[in-house]
């Protein structure tokens, strides 16, 4: 009976010697490590005890997953799951900055730099003005674009309304953010006499007005870490023309063309 009893008491004593443990090694401030989707800490975790067999490990920012790989823990092994990777490497340790890190990154400059709010302008040569941007819903923005000047008895305008889409938000290097966007909008130029120009003549122009349909990609680009953007787009346009002369008779026409256009904003939170 005493040698039974010290069997099982030299087996007991044992069992910690031959313990399971999983490391995770992640580099993301503010993360949370889950194991089966069971959070086990923040951070890097060490030596987190676990039973053999095979795991989920995922780490998540902001409730968004950042990393997911499959570990299998061996009886009496610690593994180690090296989440600071590169993207689509799982064996080659970063210096620079892993994935999940990058997506953080991105998120903090798009909040910082990129705010809901942008005032500046946008060169079209098809109608270009003062322009504003506004982010009422996470990706999605409006803008709206317009230029009046007056010369004599001549008025040029231009009011344009778009919808734009943001694809994508690329870290280009420390403080510096990239984003791709598309859209759609539509608008009017006008180019109108409040008198006749060659006095008396009814052919002579009164209303010049282009009715505007575009689609467009584009992507803002931040510089130093400043809330300034400059951006470079590229689209098509249907231009719907109609002149007016003194006399009432209008002429129509229509094209399409591709564009290119530049722009600057300033933006604030």
């Amino acid at each position: 009976m005493i040698k039974h009893y010290f069997t099982l008491f030299i087996t007991l004593a044992c069992i910690p010697l031959y313990a399971q443990t999983i490391t995770v090694l992640n580099d993301t401030p503010g993360s949370r490590v889950f194991l089966n989707g069971v959070f086990v800490g923040e951070g890097t975790v060490t030596k987190f005890p676990t039973d053999p067999g095979d795991y989920q490990v995922t780490i998540k920012s902001d409730n968004e997953t950042i990393f997911s790989e499959r570990a299998m823990v061996g009886v009496g092994e610690n593994t180690v799951v090296n989440a600071n990777t590169f993207i689509g490497s799982t064996s080659v340790p970063s210096t620079v900055i892993n994935y999940g890190s990058k997506q953080v990154e991105e998120k903090r400059l798009r909040k910082t730099l990129r705010g809901k709010l942008g005032l500046g302008g946008q060169w079209n040569p098809f109608g270009s003005g003062f322009s504003i941007r506004f982010h009422p819903i996470d990706r999605w923005g409006i803008q709206g674009i317009g230029w009046l000047s007056t010369d004599n008895n001549r008025e040029k305008s231009t009011l344009r309304g778009r919808l734009t889409y943001d694809l994508e938000d690329t870290l280009l290097s420390v403080d510096q953010l990239a984003v791709v966007y598309v859209g759609i909008g539509l608008g009017k130029k006008s180019d109108n006499y409040s008198s006749d120009p060659d006095y008396g003549s009814f052919t002579a122009t009164n209303t010049d007005e282009t009715a505007l349909l575009e689609a467009f990609i584009g992507a803002d680009f931040s510089f130093g870490g400043r809330t300034i953007f400059w951006n470079i787009e590229a689209g098509f346009v249907q231009a719907e023309r109609t002149k007016t002369a003194f006399s009432g008779s209008a002429s129509t026409k229509t094209e399409r063309n591709g564009f290119v256009s530049l722009g600057a904003h300033i933006y604030f939170n």
